[in-house]
């Protein structure tokens, strides 16, 4: 399996716990997917996942001061998060002809595809500040399925832009 690239924005609040050490939370709108592509012989067989889900995560976030301008951060915690839409699409080609198939991500019909709403695991990234201006990445590792009779897990890895106000 492929990842896909996606997209991770909204907002978040730094609660100070000590001089150097936060709590990070927020709420995020976060697309997650993957593509899956076979051939076998004159078949080709793709397969496409891209659930979006609304995200919280809750992060331990040690930040170390170089300068008043410049600030680096470490973070790392769970992640909570409930899947709010997504498709799930198949196609398959032989001898020229093609046929594809779309449904629901999450199988509210019930379907042998359907992926599991709850997502939990662990985050873990790094960043840096430089004035209000933020730059960092970050990685998520599923506790849970994150499909219906499989043991795939969710994975992420996201890139971060933002601004503090």
């Amino acid at each position: 399996d492929d990842g896909r690239v996606g997209f991770n924005f909204g907002v978040n609040v730094d609660i100070p716990l000590l001089q150097s050490l936060y709590l990070q939370t927020g709420l995020y709108a976060t697309q997650k997917g993957a593509k899956n592509e076979e051939n076998e012989d004159d078949i080709k067989y793709e397969e496409e996942v891209n659930p979006l889900y609304l995200e919280v995560p809750v992060l331990a976030s040690y930040r170390y001061n170089f300068s008043d301008a410049v600030q680096l951060q470490f973070n790392v915690g769970p992640y909570f998060a409930y899947g709010i839409a997504g498709k799930y699409k198949e196609s398959d080609s032989f001898d020229g002809l093609k046929s594809e198939e779309e449904s629901d991500y999450f199988g509210d019909d019930d379907d042998q595809h359907g992926g599991k709403r709850f997502d939990v695991g662990l985050q873990v990234g790094t960043g840096v500040t430089i004035k209000k201006f933020f730059v960092g990445c970050a990685y998520e590792f599923g506790f849970a399925k994150a499909i219906k009779d499989s043991k795939a897990k969710n994975t992420n890895f996201m890139v971060n832009v933002g601004y503090n106000f």
